[in-house]
């Protein structure tokens, strides 16, 4: 907003950061619903981000078994915000990324609520290799005040800041 942009800019140079800095909270492989008020219309806009494979099965999700493919949906998130900036957005869509970027990079204290968060899920979020090196990167959960760094994330949100980015992503 101090550079100029609108409501839907904040938003969306906000997001990203949030998946940055509230990783148990938020992520682009995720959605989100937003109820924007247009102005020079008079009219309430609302997007639905979440695409949800199982509201489009044959049978409701809740009588399949909780394995099963259509629970799952399919993320929204970053489409989301592409039509987000595509019909109220004034800036270019690299810049929603920037500051997410360089707080991956730069990092960030870790915060009493995300640690706890990582140590509740120890087993599944280091389950893989990737895992490991972004929660546990030392061997362990970077404890409380230590600088958080996600440098591969970082790497990830620069290439979906990328013009294509939303494309490559899904």
């Amino acid at each position: 907003l101090e550079e100029g942009g609108n409501a839907v800019d904040a938003l969306l140079t906000a997001m990203p950061l949030q998946y940055v800095v509230e990783p148990q909270m938020s992520t682009p492989a995720g959605g989100f619903g937003v109820l924007y008020w247009e102005a020079s219309s008079g009219k309430a806009v609302y997007l639905n981000a979440n695409i949800d494979r199982a509201s489009h099965a044959p049978v409701a999700a809740d009588s399949l078994p909780f394995t099963h493919g259509l629970r799952i949906a399919v993320p929204g998130a970053v489409r989301g915000m592409q039509a987000l900036a595509e019909r109220y957005g004034t800036r270019d869509w690299g810049s929603y990324f920037e500051p997410a970027i360089t707080v991956a990079e730069q990092g960030y204290p870790m915060y009493s609520f995300l640690y706890g968060e990582m140590a509740a899920a120890y087993d599944r979020i280091n389950h893989h290799p990737s895992g490991r090196d972004a929660y546990a990167p030392d061997g362990f959960i970077p404890p409380v005040g230590a600088t958080y760094r996600l440098p591969a994330f970082a790497r990830a949100l620069e290439r979906l800041a990328q013009p294509d980015g939303p494309e490559w992503f899904q």
